[in-house]
């Protein structure tokens, strides 16, 4: 790409005279740099180490930053934020694609799946500078799917809502909170490893790749998945314990869950907390059936199970 390019795409401001004229590609850490490519500044102190590797332009937007190598583009920008959503729009207008905006369940379910798509598939994620190096190496006819709408607002102004709602199931047998029984038209479902509030993701996958997928591979999904523990707060087999931690990753998914949890299980005794550094002494301090932890992954919640217990002695 021209340099005179990236300064229209960005509405950046060349601050010297360069011998170089063009970028081969995109990075955004200094050490995968290599002779040719185009650095976005995101720590000032990762430059020189990214003009050392070959970097040919380097976009920042401090204007505290100082030139130490004429030889190569210096692009200021008001907002390298900005900047990167403008190259963003300007890459996927590049190619044929399909975007899709979609929920975070479906995200997950998506990774289950992603190898039975027909065209590569890119998941976007809250990191504009990780996004940017993604599609930068985008394939023809890829799809791509992001569960933050704003965000694709900006860099795609066409796309389509991937989730359909309310789909007319029947023969619903909710077996417990993590395993369902349906029928949808002629299809029967049986004993599911997926919550029942979660069907109407399941079917849009299921639809879109034509019915064509491996439903034993749900067995895999971390979604809405328990950890069982016993009285010294161990992790033990699925279903041996009365006891149970329900980690939920973000807030945006917790009250859906929550409120279908505490349906489920009216009568156990439910906690609800937020993650916290003193996590594991929550847990054995209290005594519950359920516990909710909203804001943490499931293998981030396994891992601090995980960890050695104290016991204390009398000594």
């Amino acid at each position: 790409m021209q340099i005179s390019s990236i300064l229209d795409i960005t509405n950046g401001e060349l601050q010297n005279s360069p011998l170089i004229s063009f970028i081969t590609d995109i990075k955004i850490n200094p050490n995968r740099i290599k002779q040719g490519d185009l650095f976005l500044v995101k720590n000032q102190n990762d430059i020189d180490t990214a003009i050392k590797n070959g970097a040919f332009a380097i976009i920042y937007d401090n204007k505290n930053i100082s030139i130490t190598d004429n030889e190569i583009a210096w692009i200021y920008v008001e907002n390298i934020n900005y900047a990167m959503i403008r190259l963003m729009r300007y890459i996927l207008s590049l190619h044929q694609l399909e975007i899709y905006y979609c929920d975070e369940i479906t995200i997950d379910l998506i990774k289950l799946y992603i190898s039975d798509f027909k065209h590569p598939v890119i998941i976007l994620e809250n990191d504009m500078y990780k996004n940017i190096i993604k599609l930068n190496q985008i394939e023809e006819y890829s799809i791509i799917f992001s569960h933050n709408e704003n965000y694709l607002k900006q860099i795609s102004p066409i796309y389509k809502n991937f989730n359909h709602q309310n789909y007319n199931i029947s023969n619903l047998i909710t077996h417990s909170a993590f395993e369902t029984t349906f029928s949808y038209k002629e299809q029967y479902f049986s004993r599911l490893k997926l919550p029942q509030i979660y069907i109407d993701q399941f079917l849009d996958i299921y639809l879109y790749l034509e019915k064509n997928i491996d439903i034993n591979r749900l067995k895999q999904s971390k979604i809405c998945k328990p950890i069982f523990i016993n009285l010294h707060c161990d992790i033990i087999e699925f279903g041996k314990s009365d006891r149970f931690i329900l980690p939920i990753s973000t807030q945006q998914i917790a009250q859906k869950q929550i409120k279908f949890i505490k349906q489920i299980y009216k009568y156990a005794n439910i906690m609800v907390v937020d993650n916290d550094k003193n996590l594991l002494t929550m847990i054995k301090n209290n005594d519950f059936n359920i516990m909710l932890v909203v804001g943490i992954l499931y293998e981030d919640m396994a891992e601090i199970l995980s960890q050695p217990k104290i016991e204390q002695t009398l000594f």
